[in-house]
């Protein structure tokens, strides 16, 4: 395998009481033997008019050549999900260089992009041989394309094929619909949900039952692994700013002075913005993915003229 020839720096927000420029080199790790094999710093970024919202970010240095590679910046949704998540799980070995370091573009991996996308689950499940053509068609006579946002309550045959739909497709990985369905012993929404808006968490996809087949076995490690108070001294994380770490934060508004809502919640204005000024953009989208089909990437793309 080849090494990591990026440096990375992955940002976790947190809000702070208070502000102090700081940075650490960190050379051992807990749960790690000896020293390690390559170049991590973690500290704080302020941000704002006053620095009053500080980042805490981890920095791997490149292990080819610091110089000239480029810098990529890390950023998890969520939203407030840790970028712990990313440097654990998800980052794996990759190649990549620049000569230049300024802004050039960006990438995107199954983006929620506009509101209508969630209308895409059911000729995902369709394509996939998830449902069968009659009940499809009845959606589609019935429901007239709109599955989600905008369902008469008095359209009852509309409401009947959707519940049928649901219950379908209740034991299905929304993630990976290859993958194993987990079900969370304390699914508080209940059955996916997923014709109504929301988009769950990953915790709720996750069952203790099944730990020879489920994500939930490695995700318990890396969340026992952070909230260790040797691993978050080693990180230089400041005492008492965050209390337990958990992969994502429903609660983010509570926790900082400003409420956190969404606001925006179609962003393709922006993607032909970031176009027209001359960016690059890499859009992919798995093919597996029933969170975000496919094909709804693929519409909302073609809508900016762009090629696929």
């Amino acid at each position: 395998m080849e090494k990591l020839l990026l440096k990375l720096c992955v940002l976790v927000l947190l809000h702070l009481f208070q502000r102090t420029d700081s940075h650490y080199i960190v050379d051992y790790l807990p749960g790690l033997p000896g020293r390690l094999p390559f170049h991590l710093e973690t500290g704080y970024v302020g941000i704002g008019k006053d620095e009053e919202v500080q980042l805490f970010y981890y920095f791997l240095q490149s292990e080819s050549n610091p110089t000239t590679d480029p810098l990529l910046i890390w950023l998890s949704g969520g939203p407030g999900c840790s970028s712990v998540i990313a440097i654990v799980n998800e980052i794996g070995n990759t190649v990549g260089k620049e000569q230049l370091i300024n802004l050039q573009g960006y990438l995107l991996g199954n983006p929620l992009t506009f509101p209508q996308e969630s209308n895409y689950h059911i000729p995902f499940c369709l394509g996939m041989g998830l449902i069968p053509d009659e009940l499809y068609k009845s959606l589609e006579k019935n429901c007239r394309g709109e599955y989600i946002r905008e369902i008469d309550p008095n359209n009852a045959r509309c409401a009947n094929d959707v519940q049928t739909f649901n219950q379908m497709v209740r034991n299905i990985n929304m993630e990976h619909v290859l993958k194993p369905f987990c079900k969370s012993d304390d699914d508080l929404l209940g059955p996916h949900r997923i014709l109504f808006g929301e988009r769950l968490l990953l915790d709720k996809l996750i069952s203790l039952q099944h730990e020879d087949k489920c994500a939930s076995d490695w995700r318990k490690h890396m969340r026992y692994w952070a909230n260790n108070p040797d691993v978050q001294e080693a990180l230089h994380v400041r005492k008492g700013i965050i209390g337990s770490w958990i992969k994502c934060r429903k609660d983010i508004s509570r926790i900082t002075t400003h409420n956190y809502t969404i606001t925006i919640h179609d962003v393709i204005p922006y993607h032909a913005n970031l176009s027209s000024k001359g960016y690059r953009s890499l859009i992919y989208s798995g093919d597996h993915d029933l969170m975000v089909p496919f094909q709804s990437t693929q519409v909302w793309i073609k809508s900016l003229n762009y090629s696929i």
